[in-house]
């Protein structure tokens, strides 16, 4: 797949299917940086999963930090079948993870990659499950990237993070007095402190564990206590977006499709969800719509009903001939919107699945996105409840990951 220019959404596609191939040997990604870090994180679940992957090249492809999350995965695959590695260094990723200092930077990846098999002392029928949480131990080692939080933060809250998360290792050191009066909460902070966050609270440790860390910071006055805390809560998003990919195939960022004739309407809606940690695609009328609902899945596409070329009722009607003629398709969810009221019925005989009469409510369309589950909570409530082995290959740690060790 080398030089293809790939986006976050098509890399994380490719790496679910990497990551469940039973047989695949060699992976050559090159050079499609537009993916970022989302990107690396997939590519790193992927390596963490992968049963017979033995060479890797992704060249071209990954940052520095996001060569830490592919050295994490790699470090995490207990099955130690990868023999050639390309684009990263391998030890000076295991050494940000913590694992050992210069002499294992040091060393080459040809070096280091067949000892990797020993970061976990697993029996063979239980090494899937091990490498998983090893894998959530490993990326609470991942310095801070000030970016990913922010990423990470849209993801989860839907919403814009505040101005200030910026600021971790950017202000200098100034005197506190001990009874220097408490900071007062900004208004951009509230979103995680209050209200609802479906995607953090469909799993209430973390939500807990995630707003306390917030607010202690909102209130701290100590630079050095406040980037403390972003870290901390970068950390918990970070291990919330890997189990999303490792248990419930959760590996796309959202994505909408925001059809209408009006661009004013196109753009705050692409920002509304912007802002929210979607991928947003724009059409300004039906026919367009339908080229991107055919090759895309989207999580929701938005469709104006009164349209120039092709208007909404025939994009959907076409749409849904279209997947009762390809029944491998999965069905898109729209949501129409109208300025008449009365033609809801009319919709829904077209084939959409929601609709609002304008003005629509922007955190009405962002609920309808969610796929959080109460299941999916307990689920990750049992695996990090799990008793960890007495060999120590696997060390808890307050931030409910654990340290990773290693000797080479």
């Amino acid at each position: 797949l080398d030089d293809a220019g790939l986006d976050a959404s098509v890399v994380q596609g490719l790496m679910a299917a990497v990551a469940d191939h039973g047989e695949l040997r060699t992976l050559s990604l090159r050079n499609s940086p537009a993916g970022g870090t989302a990107a690396a994180r997939a590519i790193a679940c992927a390596l963490a999963a992968a049963p017979r992957l033995e060479d890797v090249d992704v060249t071209g492809t990954v940052s520095s930090i996001g060569a830490a999350h592919v050295c994490a995965g790699v470090a995490a695959n207990g099955r130690g079948s990868l023999r050639r590695l390309k684009g990263v260094e391998l030890g000076r990723g295991l050494v940000e993870l913590g694992v050992g200092g210069a002499a294992v930077a040091a060393l080459g990846n040809e070096a280091l990659l067949p000892n990797l098999g020993n970061l976990a002392t697993v029996d063979d029928a239980d090494v899937a499950r091990r490498s998983k949480l090893q894998l959530l131990a490993n990326v609470a080692q991942i310095p801070f990237d000030a970016e990913e939080l922010k990423e990470l933060y849209r993801f989860f809250f839907c919403a814009k993070p505040p101005n200030d998360f910026d600021e971790v290792d950017a202000e200098g050191p100034r005197d506190i007095t001990p009874d220097a009066p408490a900071r007062e909460i900004a208004p951009a902070e509230t979103t995680s402190l209050g209200g609802t966050a479906p995607r953090v609270d469909a799993f209430p440790r973390f939500a807990v564990k995630i707003r306390s860390d917030l607010a202690g910071r909102a209130r701290e006055t100590d630079p050095a206590k406040r980037s403390e805390a972003l870290r901390k809560v970068l950390t918990s998003l970070r291990q919330l977006r890997y189990y999303g990919m490792q248990e419930r195939g959760d590996w796309l960022t959202r994505r909408t499709l925001v059809v209408d004739d009006s661009e004013t309407t196109r753009r705050l809606l692409r920002r509304s969800f912007e802002n929210a940690g979607f991928l947003v695609d724009v059409a300004r009328d039906g026919a367009e719509a339908l080229q991107h609902m055919r090759r895309t899945p989207y999580d929701l596409v938005i469709m104006d009903l009164e349209m120039p070329v092709m208007d909404g009722l025939r994009s959907t009607a076409a749409l849904r001939e279209w997947e009762r003629a390809a029944p491998a398709a999965r069905p898109q969810r729209i949501c129409a919107v109208s300025s008449g009221a009365e033609r809801e019925e009319e919709a829904k005989a077209a084939g959409v699945d929601r609709f609002l009469a304008k003005p629509v409510s922007v955190p009405t369309l962002l609920e309808m996105s969610q796929k959080f589950s109460t299941a999916a909570s307990e689920q990750l409530e049992q695996a990090l409840a799990t008793p960890r082995p007495p060999d120590g290959s696997v060390d808890s740690s307050s931030d409910g990951g654990a340290a990773l060790r290693f000797e080479p």
